[in-house]
C-alpha cells in the first residue's frame, strides 16, 4: 500500500508539473496575440517607402553612435537570406541543432535552434525585427520593419551600455524562467497549517499570491523594452536634423 500511495504521489506531482509548465507556455504563447495582432496590421498600413526611409535614417544613426566600435552591426533581412542568416547565428553561438524527442518536444516545445529559425524567418518575412545580443546584431526587413530599427538600437544601447540599462537586459532573461519556477513550486508543494516561523510564512506567502508573483516576472521585460524606446528617441533627438525627427 505504501508503495501504490508513493506511485501516486509522484504521479500527482509529475502531472502537476506537467500541467504547470504546459500553462505557462500556453499563456506566454496566447496571451499576447491580440495586441499582436493589432500592432502587424498597423505597421501593413505604413508604406514601404516610408519604412525605407526610416531604415536609411537609422543606419545613419547607428554610423555616428558607438555602437559598433562595441561590436555591434546592422543586418538586412528578407526572405532571401533569413535561413542562412539563422544558421551563421547559430553557428556562432554554437547552439545545438540536434531536434529533441517527442516526449521532451511536448514538454518543453521547440528547440533554441527551432525557434530562432522560425523567428527569423518570420523577421526575413517583415513579421518583426529584433536584437540578438548573442552576435551584437540588429536585424531588420527595411521595407516592412524599416521604423524599428531604431528600437532595436535601443536594446542594443542597454546590452553594451553600463548602469540600470545593462542590468534589465541580463534580469530579463532570468525573469522569463522565475514564472514556471514559481507555478512548478506552488503546484507541488502543499500550504503550511498554523504557520509560525519564517520561512514557512515565506511559503505561505508564495502559494497566496502565486498569480500576482509570476506576473510580477514580466515586470523587468517591460522595463527594459521601455528604456530601449527611451534610448530610441535619445539617439533620434540627438543624431537627426528637426526634420526628420518630427517625421
Amino acid at each position: 500500500q505504501n508503495n501504490n500511495s508513493s506511485r501516486e504521489d509522484l504521479f500527482n506531482y509529475a502531472a502537476g508539473g506537467v500541467a504547470g509548465w504546459g500553462t505557462y507556455r500556453a499563456t506566454k504563447a496566447y496571451a499576447a496575440r491580440p495586441y499582436g495582432r493589432y500592432f502587424l496590421d498597423s505597421v501593413k498600413k505604413i508604406p514601404e517607402a516610408d519604412h525605407k526611409a526610416m531604415w536609411d535614417a537609422a543606419q545613419d544613426v547607428f554610423a555616428k553612435t558607438d555602437l559598433a566600435k562595441k561590436g555591434v552591426t546592422l543586418k538586412y533581412l528578407d526572405a532571401s537570406n533569413a535561413e542562412a542568416f539563422a544558421d551563421d547565428v547559430l553557428s556562432r553561438m554554437h547552439i545545438s541543432t540536434k531536434p529533441r524527442k517527442k516526449i521532451w518536444y511536448y514538454l518543453f516545445g521547440e528547440t533554441k535552434a527551432e525557434k530562432l529559425k522560425r523567428n527569423l524567418k518570420q523577421m526575413g518575412e517583415g513579421g518583426n525585427a529584433c536584437y540578438i545580443p548573442g552576435v551584437k546584431t540588429v536585424a531588420v526587413n527595411a521595407e516592412k520593419m524599416g521604423f524599428s530599427g531604431f528600437h532595436e538600437m535601443g536594446h542594443a544601447l542597454n546590452h553594451t551600455g553600463k548602469g540600470i540599462g545593462n542590468a534589465l537586459h541580463k534580469t530579463r532573461h532570468l525573469a522569463a524562467l522565475a514564472a514556471p519556477a514559481i507555478l512548478a513550486y506552488c503546484l507541488l508543494t502543499n500550504k503550511k497549517e498554523n504557520a509560525r516561523f519564517a520561512d514557512e510564512k515565506a511559503h505561505n506567502f508564495v502559494k497566496d499570491n502565486c498569480v500576482a508573483l509570476t506576473a510580477a516576472t514580466q515586470v523587468p521585460i517591460l522595463l527594459e523594452e521601455g528604456l530601449a524606446s527611451i534610448n530610441a528617441a535619445k539617439i533620434c533627438k540627438k543624431f537627426l536634423n528637426p526634420t526628420q525627427t518630427k517625421a
